[in-house]
């Protein structure tokens, strides 16, 4: 069948003789030809139940970073984006290069060429992707479609959470853990009953839930039967029953686990220059790339001294190092999420929680033992005595500091840097691979000047030293490995430990502030100085613009470097200034070896110093919305799958920015259009009815409504937190900040008071909704 700029051809497809549908695209350079063509296509995917596979050169690309050396514009972006949502197709991933089209000279390239597949077709051929090969004489790459290696070894264990809700679960589980008996210590009777137990959990599985895949295949297969019967009018009470049932393993669900599966996929390497996709091969040297990173390389590093630290008293050390009570050992389980593994063996936390009843006495008699000879760290006592030593420059972790707490700080202080034209500059740090770099030597001196007892003190390097490390490769082990440094992520504790390690760049820092070698920021109208704010691994340094503070800067990272092993990554961290001449830009710069920016800038994800009442900061926002939308696609869920994504998923992407700021309402109006289009199942082609006015779609269930979260209310209700912590943080620096800027540093004033000639945007937005909303009654 040929229709412009396409043609089609219908087959069937493998040995189940599936309908299908392949159409080789050669798209128009014309804009109006080409949305013809996307238009005749999308009635042929319409009209037609088959298996799609649509191949060829597309003359558009779908972002920016598909082009190089020439702009497109956005609307024809727009339109083939538009095309594959409404089309439901999906776009693999490309391997081994990024364009396809090259211009003679080199000078542009873009990607123009592609396959696109169906739901159906990536169901009969899903392990493929799309390769771009080298090119000859033309000027386009050729693109192969091909199925690649999905078998790459042994899969490790892993529970289901399903498995608890079976009736003979527990009794099976107690039956087993009481019938294997196993002499040694705590800790081998531990992993010998886990082992036994489940290899008699993969039997049983086996035995009552049979196939998973064969189960799906066989649900899916009711679904798509209801839906046939819903269009023509047939649909029954039980139908419908079994259609609300299949929103929670609805095609979006599908869809989203095998765009993530196929973009997680390895499906190979370059060593030495050669492409390789032999499953061993890529195991091995995925295994020796990340043990080579946890090697350490010995030799004497420098120490820390001639340094102050304040240090934890005898009482805080002790309590640290009393032994564990089988609450605590509960409480550590229970504050782990439930999909999370503890180790190799896969027993999810979900699973242990409950069969909890059956195998406390051996887990505390296990854990009790390691505390007696030495060996067992709580992430829940250390973060109790942690912030009696940690500075309040660093916000991460610590029961009271919140993320945004550095975030209204470093606003506050680019506001004080215009309002008083300092000459000044921000120094972003970008540490290598900070978690998988900390020096074990350094973080044990650490702990010690910190006052943390010897028995402590063992503990935690005695969990550090035994731990093993194997790699996930496409879902299959690599061999184990021992790790020589760094701290592995997901570990409970390891955020508390990188604080320690943190708080030695903290201490050089305020030395040099202390020798004056170093000039921060003066806020306010007291002596406050801010010369740094962290938050985990994400540094910011700030000062004076000075020839003098620039040098400090290099030798405090420098000396940081050596004595903990976390590398600054100059290449990837920016210097920004304010104030200063373009010369004096690029001389930092240069004697940092970094990149040079000016004021707005991003932290943490968060706009710095930007005006947020116009649209343009918030763009990521209704970047994330959109991107989300157009993942999830509408009409692959019924009505009350899309409110239940609305309420726990949409309405959250815009809670991090009005955390801070007051959300505009241009903003605010375009975030509740795409909610509403979403909910109602708007399309570019159709209009469709909205049965509730939005106001009722906010409303909560009891009241009649559908809970959708009300997003200015939300922003109200999350800028009124902070004057519930104004009133109780005393000692918090973003407080003091606060208190310094605005109110004259005085220890008595009346909160609606502000110096207006000081505040910034920020904070009189906030005064003027707690004043309005009655807060500050």
């Amino acid at each position: 069948m040929e229709i412009p700029g396409a043609l089609a051809i219908y087959g069937f497809w493998g040995e189940k003789k599936k309908k299908c549908c392949i159409v080789n695209v050669y798209a128009s350079c014309n804009r109006n030809e080409r949305l013809e063509t996307w238009t005749e296509l999308l009635k042929m995917i319409e009209e037609g139940e088959n298996c799609w596979c649509i191949a060829g050169d597309f003359n558009s690309v779908r972002s920016t970073d598909e082009r190089r050396g020439r702009s497109e514009h956005s609307n024809y972006r727009k339109d083939l984006n538009e095309f594959i949502e409404l089309a439901g197709l999906v776009d693999l991933p490309l391997t081994r290069r990024k364009f396809t089209w090259y211009r003679s000279d080199g000078s542009t390239k873009s990607r123009l060429d592609r396959f696109l597949l169906s739901d159906g077709m990536l169901n009969l051929w899903g392990d493929c992707c799309q390769i771009g090969l080298n090119r000859t004489t033309s000027d386009h790459c050729p693109v192969m479609l091909k199925k690649v290696n999905s078998n790459w070894g042994r899969k490790p264990f892993r529970t289901l959470n399903c498995w608890d809700q079976h009736p003979e679960f527990i009794k099976m589980v107690e039956e087993n853990w009481k019938s294997t008996v196993v002499e040694g210590w705590k800790g081998y009777v531990c992993k010998e009953k886990l082992k036994r137990l489940r290899n008699k959990l993969k039997k049983w599985n086996s035995e009552v839930f049979g196939s998973f895949e064969n189960q799906i295949a066989e649900a899916e297969a009711k679904i798509n039967e209801v839906d046939n019967k819903s269009e023509d009018g047939e649909i029954t009470e039980e139908d419908v029953l079994l259609r609300r049932e299949g929103d929670a393993n609805s095609k979006l669900f599908h869809r989203i686990m095998n765009s993530n599966r196929r973009r997680k996929l390895i499906r190979g390497i370059y060593k030495d220059g050669a492409w390789i996709e032999e499953s061993s091969v890529v195991k091995q040297e995925v295994r020796e790339y990340f043990n080579k990173i946890f090697q350490e390389e010995q030799w004497d590093r420098p120490k820390l001294g001639g340094l102050q630290f304040k240090q934890l008293n005898e009482e805080d050390s002790v309590w640290l190092e009393r032994e564990v009570s089988a609450e605590e050992v509960k409480q550590a389980v229970w504050d782990c999420r439930g999909d999370k593994s503890p180790g190799l063996d896969g027993f999810s936390f979900h699973i242990i929680k409950s069969i909890w009843n059956v195998i406390e006495k051996d887990i505390v008699d296990f854990v009790q033992e390691f505390s007696r000879n030495g060996k067992l760290v709580l992430a829940n006592r250390i973060k109790k005595v942690l912030p009696k030593v940690i500075s309040g420059t660093q916000s991460a972790f610590l029961g009271g500091r919140q993320i945004t707490d550095g975030l209204l700080i470093l606003n506050e202080v680019v506001e004080e840097i215009r309002r008083k034209k300092i000459s000044s500059f921000i120094f972003k740090a970008d540490f290598e691979k900070a978690y998988d770099s900390v020096n074990w030597d350094f973080l044990d001196e650490m702990m010690r000047r910190l006052g943390f007892g010897e028995k402590w003190r063992l503990w935690i390097k005695e969990c550090l030293q035994t731990a093993s490390v194997s790699v996930l490769a496409n879902g299959s082990l690599t061999e184990e490995f021992k790790m020589e440094k760094g701290l592995r992520q997901g570990d409970p504790i390891a955020p508390f430990l990188f604080l320690i390690v943190a708080k030695g760049l903290n201490v050089l820092i305020k030395s040099t502030v202390n020798k004056e070698l170093f000039q921060g920021i003066p806020v306010g109208s007291g002596d406050l100085n801010i010369s740094h704010l962290q938050f985990a691994d994400d540094t910011a340094i700030m000062g004076k613009a000075e020839p003098g503070n620039i040098k400090a800067v290099k030798g405090i990272l420098r000396w940081f470097e050596l004595i903990s092993g976390l590398k600054i990554n100059f290449n990837k961290s920016v210097l920004y200034s304010c104030h200063v001449s373009d010369e004096w830009r690029r001389m930092a710069a240069a004697n940092l070896n970094c990149k040079s920016g000016v004021f707005p800038f991003t932290h943490l994800g968060m706009p710095i110093g930007d005006s947020m009442c116009r649209i343009m900061p918030w763009i990521p926002v209704i970047d994330n919305f959109n991107k989300k939308l157009a993942i999830w696609k509408a009409k692959s869920l019924s009505i009350g799958g899309r409110v239940t994504l609305l309420r726990s998923v949409l309405s959250a992407f815009p809670i991090y920015f009005m955390s801070i700021f007051k959300i505009p309402k241009i903003v605010l109006h375009e975030l509740v259009c795409l909610q509403r289009k979403f909910l109602w199942g708007y399309t570019e082609e159709k209009n469709k009815i909205a049965w509730l006015s939005w106001e009722k779609v906010c409303k909560g269930r009891n009241e009649g409504g559908l809970g959708v979260p009300n997003l200015e209310c939300r922003n109200i209700a999350l800028l009124g937190k902070w004057w519930d912590r104004f009133g109780k943080e005393d000692h918090s620096l973003w407080k003091r900040v606060i208190v310094d800027k605005f109110y004259g540093g005085s220890t008595v004033w009346d909160i609606k008071e502000v110096q207006t000639r000081n505040a910034s945007t920020i904070w009189r937005n906030i005064v003027a909704l707690g004043d309005e909303r009655g807060y500050l009654l």
